[in-house]
């Protein structure tokens, strides 16, 4: 996937993304406010020699001091240090405090800090302070001269400099850390479910999509109508006569089930009359009205007799002919059919149909069932010219189109062409990729029969 594929997979799915987020911060939120807070408090203990004297002494005994301060920093988490002061405290144990409370030396100073981590400011300061008391007074009597009399001040001497004080702030949970952190969690998450939930469905929406498995533009007809819509169906009108010529037959034939390519037919064949162009348009597509979404024909005088009567040799061609809503536009509707009536279509008979109007008409444009639907949808693109795929932008995936295609090749079919109806705004930005109005199945179908596709980036 490219920047741009990426940035406009974000343009379509930013709802994913955005529910990875606001689902990351709520979690994030309730991690916060679900736990329990804890306070931290220190006391800070100056390490030092009992006498004082001349500059050589003093900075002798300042290197003895700093030579000693880890030693009596350990001494913190010590038995007899810490029964001392849970002695002191109400409801503590020893085992609390060695969980709770920390010692340490401060590098080059002769200064030790006692920490102490719990529930409650005040238990957190009460807890580190009295470690702190119980290890001045440990060193103090290790440290006294031996032999000495009780109360003899010892040659090093640890004094409390800095009391613990209740803290106004717990230091965990953090809650702006830990939101912080979830919302990147769900931002990540939402973007790795968007980019596979893109890969896993397979979503043709525009014709770069397209381009990125047969190598081929297809004709992308934008979903607001307006001019640029009729622009794209002229287009395909133009490639048409240049892959044609003057005359020919078009299979009109859409990809998914539930579609019709109704509306391109016509709309094609009053594109073909702008320019002068006579089009018969054949309406071949035998399913239900609810199945293939018919609209009302305009025109015809007999809705009931149609192409399904010539084909059973109840009525004559000309007799069921009517003219199109359109200059230059005439129409041949399926009229009343049976499930039976599709397998007329393989017949000599409609073979016979096609040269007959194909010599009366510049375009004939056969509207064919879906290609995932009906198999006669392959049968009739066989018997024409040229063949149209008709897609819908918002519903068509990658297997569908290779399905339509390998159909196509099944039955030697020699020139398609390719239409992406529906086309939103977001996707019509042109692949970069060579186009040709007639192409052949092998070409189409490299990416099933052994062949690489072309990148929808390379020129």
């Amino acid at each position: 996937m490219t920047l741009q594929d990426f940035l406009r997979e974000l343009r379509h799915s930013w709802w994913i993304v955005a529910l990875g987020v606001a689902l990351g911060g709520l979690l994030g939120a309730v991690l916060a406010t679900s736990q329990t807070p804890t306070y931290q408090s220190s006391a800070s203990l100056f390490v030092t020699t009992a006498g004082a004297g001349a500059s050589d002494a003093r900075a002798a005994d300042n290197s003895f001091v700093q030579s000693r301060v880890t030693t009596y920093a350990s001494l913190g988490t010590q038995s007899s240090v810490l029964e001392q002061a849970a002695a002191s405290l109400d409801g503590v144990s020893v085992e609390q405090l060695r969980r709770e409370v920390t010692s340490s030396a401060r590098e080059g100073q002769n200064l030790i800090d006692v920490s102490a981590s719990a529930d409650s400011a005040d238990q957190a300061a009460a807890e580190a302070n009295a470690v702190a008391q119980a290890l001045a007074t440990t060193v103090n009597q290790l440290e006294a001269p031996s032999g000495s009399a009780a109360g003899t001040e010892s040659e090093v001497v640890l004094r409390v400099t800095q009391e613990a004080t209740a803290p106004a702030e717990p230091v965990s949970p953090n809650v702006p850390r830990t939101v912080l952190v979830t919302l990147l969690v769900g931002l990540a998450a939402g973007i790795g479910v968007m980019v596979l939930a893109a890969a896993a469905s397979g979503r043709l929406r525009g014709p770069r999509d397209v381009a990125s498995i047969t190598g081929i533009v297809p004709t992308s007809v934008p979903e607001a109508r307006g001019e640029r819509q009729r622009e794209a169906y002229r287009a395909l009108r133009s490639a048409l006569r240049h892959s044609l010529g003057a005359r020919g037959s078009v299979a009109i034939a859409p990809v998914q089930p539930g579609t019709s390519g109704r509306e391109l037919a016509e709309e094609l064949a009053q594109a073909l009359g702008e320019v002068g162009s006579t089009s018969l348009l054949i309406d071949a597509d035998f399913r239900s009205d609810r199945g293939r979404g018919r609209r009302k024909d305009t025109g015809q005088a007999n809705p009931s007799r149609g192409l399904a009567q010539v084909l059973a040799g109840e009525e004559a061609l000309d007799q069921v002919v009517t003219a199109g809503g359109h200059p230059n536009t005439w129409l041949l509707p399926a009229g009343t059919f049976v499930e039976s009536s599709a397998q007329l279509l393989s017949s000599d008979n409609m073979t016979r149909i096609l040269e007959h109007v194909t010599r009366d008409f510049d375009y004939v444009l056969v509207l064919a069932p879906p290609m995932l639907q009906r198999s006669e949808a392959a049968v009739l693109a066989a018997q024409a010219h040229a063949t149209v795929l008709r897609m819908d932008a918002r519903a068509v995936r990658r297997p569908d189109l290779l399905f339509a295609l390998e159909s196509l090749h099944a039955v030697g079919v020699t020139s398609i062409n390719l239409v992406l109806e529906g086309v939103s705004k977001l996707d019509m930005q042109p692949a970069r990729v060579r186009y040709t109005a007639q192409v052949t199945p092998d070409a189409l179908l490299l990416p099933r029969y052994g062949g690489a596709p072309v990148d929808a980036d390379q020129r």
